[in-house]
């Protein structure tokens, strides 16, 4: 019995990665992913790499794993620019063959220059656009892995010339550099130019100066020429000559176990004659001289363009620009932090620094040791540092408030302490005197009421008399009604003749005068 197993190529995926770009001679590392249906695919694969490189590179490999890597190394004979690699994936059927399943291309980059970055660190942190002006500035180069392990296995030396502002500062072969900015709210550009050579430096004598003035008679003024000879220095076949200006100045800092002898100013229109600039070592207490000399003069610097590339040295260029800023300092707090229960605090806070700010308050009860690590949600924007806070505090303790004040370059975090005490309430004299006396008078004049109620008390006995003027038999009615039979009794009255003579006709109390309302 024959079983079929179909494989449907578009099921897999295959993904790479590269750390392109790299230096020409350095090696590039190529990694393949191999997915089946989103999910990491299961079996035995086989990859066939290749690229399209003068020189051709090719790579079988079969493996167990859904991935698999390749680390070329690309000549020096490799001209710069861009480069693809193709990876095709198998998998085995049954342990016959190898079908197709995928395949997948990338591209990548050979350069002619070192690539990294260039990096400003203070206090082992690395600034942005903005570098404080109380701390010293680590100026650093970092390479790529894969250039600094191709300038490790096959240079013999590398320097690092750095200016800022187009200004020559001093070479170092570290690639670090230390400076320190005084002046706030100024821009400055900083450029690292890299120059790895593949020959060991060699001995030479020192360059010797010479000046002479001439003057012209015919005008009030004089002109001074400086000329200078440079001394003879081995150079290896085929490599970049470096010469530089004048000196402008004079110094004498080591630097590692470099020495720089002059700091030259950059000016790319520069035209007088140009002076070659050594760079001079310290080989144990001896001062010799390199076969590498740079030319401040090169476009390469301050332009941004690209100096002749020589076969025995490989060059990098690097630049950032920053603004230097002031950072918060010198707070003030102005005010009581000593309040009673149910007052309100004012504080004024003020300090020193570059703008713009941002602060927020943290509130706390009780006291409170900061971390350093506090931070602000929602920070408020200031144009200047000057702020008033103001919080009422309904119990008593201590409180803290922390306060955290930041700028482009640093963040001030201040705890104030607050001590809502509670005063002692002491009832006023009148408060407890008049209750007292006015209760003494109301108790004596009862006790007196009373005595003199039992003592007369005989002489008030009064007799009552109940008069009842209605008739009894009378039915209740209401006010209405008897109002209406008074009326018609009015007009309606009955004489009465009496027995004992015949004077008139007398008028029944009722009806004379009717019915009296009982309210």
């Amino acid at each position: 019995m024959c079983i079929v197993k179909i494989v449907l190529a578009s099921d897999y995926d295959l993904r790479l990665l590269s750390n392109s770009p790299v230096v020409i001679g350095g090696t590039v590392n190529f990694q393949a992913f191999l997915y089946y249906r989103g999910k990491v695919a299961e079996g035995d694969f086989k990859y066939y790499w290749e690229d399209n490189a003068l020189t051709k590179h090719t790579r079988t490999n079969i493996s167990t794993f859904p991935y698999d890597f390749w680390n070329v190394t690309y000549s020096t004979d490799s001209p710069p620019g861009p480069y693809e690699i193709q990876v095709t994936a198998y998998k085995d059927i049954y342990d016959i063959y190898y079908t197709p399943i995928t395949s997948q291309r990338l591209y990548f980059e050979l350069t002619d220059e070192l690539n990294g970055e260039l990096n400003i660190l203070q206090n082992n942190k690395t600034t942005g656009n903005f570098v404080s002006n109380n701390i010293t500035a680590v100026h650093e180069v970092s390479l790529k892995e894969s250039d600094a392990a191709y300038l490790k296995n096959v240079s013999k030396s590398v320097l690092v010339y750095w200016f800022i502002d187009c200004e020559y500062y001093g070479v170092t072969d570290d690639f670090k550099y230390e400076h320190h900015y005084n002046q706030t709210d100024v821009q400055h550009h900083v450029e690292a130019l890299i120059v790895a050579g593949y020959e060991p430096v060699t001995s030479t004598t020192p360059p010797t100066t010479s000046t002479t003035s001439t003057t012209t008679p015919t005008t009030t003024t004089s002109s001074t020429t400086t000329t200078t000879t440079p001394s003879t220095i081995t150079t290896p076949k085929g490599s970049t000559t470096f010469t530089a200006m004048p000196e402008r100045e004079s110094i004498a800092s080591k630097n590692g176990n470099i020495t720089i002898t002059a700091k030259a100013k950059r000016s790319v229109n520069y035209e007088t004659t140009k002076v070659p600039h050594e760079i001079l070592y310290y080989s144990g207490n001896n001062l010799t001289s390199s076969n590498k000399q740079f030319n401040p003069e090169a476009p390469f610097v301050c332009n941004k363009s690209v100096v002749p590339i020589s076969t025995n040295n490989t060059y990098g260029y690097f630049s950032k620009s920053f603004i230097v800023k002031a950072p918060v300092s010198k707070l003030t707090i102005n005010g009581n932090n000593w309040i009673k229960q149910s007052n309100i605090l004012h504080l004024q806070i003020s300090c020193k620094g570059s703008k713009p700010f941002q602060y927020c308050l943290n509130y706390f009860p009780g006291n409170y040791n900061i971390t350093g690590n506090e931070t602000c949600i929602n920070p408020l924007p200031l144009d200047n540092c000057d702020f008033e806070i103001s919080r009422y505090y309904g119990y008593p303790g201590p409180h803290t408030i922390v306060v955290i004040i930041i700028n482009d370059v640093d963040k001030l975090i201040t705890p104030i302490t607050v001590t809502v005490y509670e005063v002692a309430k002491q009832a006023q004299l009148s408060v407890i005197v008049v209750p007292v006396t006015f209760s003494i008078v109301a108790i004596v004049l009862i006790i007196f009421g009373v005595a003199y109620y039992l003592q007369n008390r005989s002489r008030f006995t009064v007799e009552v008399a109940d008069f009842n003027f209605g008739p009894q038999y009378a039915d209740y009615m209401t006010f209405r009604e008897r109002l209406r039979d008074s009326i018609m009794n009015s007009f309606t009255r009955a004489t009465v003749n009496t027995e004992d003579n015949g004077s008139g006709p007398i008028w029944p109390p009722n009806q004379k005068y009717g019915s009296m309302p009982r309210f």
